[in-house]
């Protein structure tokens, strides 16, 4: 496996290899570090679609590619309260 330290950005995404993936928790403004298999020589490795994320040396999940359609609006704000 590979590692390679990575920076998310204020709205917890971070990017490898041109794409941008959503960290496994709020991990906004800290450094991480992914893990990744090595391309075989002479061959080329799609990106992956998850991503192990590593911060402190601690395993958080596994980050996804980001959805940037389901993810292109603000977030609805919360249902009213129903007590009067």
């Amino acid at each position: 496996m590979m590692e390679e330290t990575r920076g998310v950005t204020a709205d917890n995404t971070f990017s490898y290899k041109r794409i941008r993936y959503e960290a496994p928790a709020d991990l906004r403004g800290k450094t991480i570090h992914i893990r990744y298999d090595k391309a075989p020589a002479g061959q080329k490795v799609r990106p992956p679609r998850r991503i192990p994320v590593y911060y402190r040396g601690n395993r958080t999940g596994e980050a996804k590619a980001l959805d940037r359609l389901a993810n292109d609006r603000a977030p609805a704000p919360p249902p009213a309260s129903s007590k009067q």
